[in-house]
Parts: C-alpha cells; sequence; structure tokens
C-alpha cells in the first residue's frame, strides 16, 4: 500500500473484497497514511467496528452524494457545501 498512498487521494474498500482479508488490507492502508472509508451492504460489522472505530462506513446502497462527502471527510475536507 505505500507505493499504492503515492498513486491514490483515497481509498474506498468493500468488505467483500475476493483473495484478502478487508481487515489486512484496511491496516496496511492506514499504516500508509492513505485516507479511506468502508462500503458494505452487510449490518453484522461488530469486528470492523472495534478495528477501525475512526473510519465512516457508507452502507450500500448508497447515494453518490453520500460517497462523496464520506471520502471529503476521510481527506479532511469536511461538509461538502
Amino acid at each position: 500500500p505505500e507505493h499504492v498512498a503515492a498513486r491514490f487521494d483515497a481509498a474506498i474498500v468493500d468488505l467483500m473484497l475476493s483473495g484478502a482479508s478487508t481487515l489486512d488490507f484496511a491496516s496496511r492502508l492506514r499504516e500508509s497514511g492513505l485516507p479511506f472509508i468502508f462500503a458494505s451492504g452487510y449490518s453484522d460489522l461488530d469486528e470492523l467496528k472495534t478495528s477501525f472505530p475512526e473510519i465512516r462506513l457508507v452502507s450500500k446502497p448508497f447515494s453518490g452524494e453520500d460517497l462523496v462527502e464520506a471520502v471529503a471527510a476521510a481527506c479532511g475536507r469536511g461538509p461538502l457545501a
């Protein structure tokens, strides 16, 4: 993820990543300093909320506005006007 952090401004991490542990991947993103949010259609997310309480979760289905606001907040840009 260090090389990823240099190429992108933020990431949207789906909780159903194939072939990878989402929590491990998210931990590496956090260590790299790349802002990110989670996206999920599932409601049982206790482990995620415990491991990443500071990371915003956008629930599917989400609107484009919700997604943009969540990414902006993750990047420290605050709410949109």
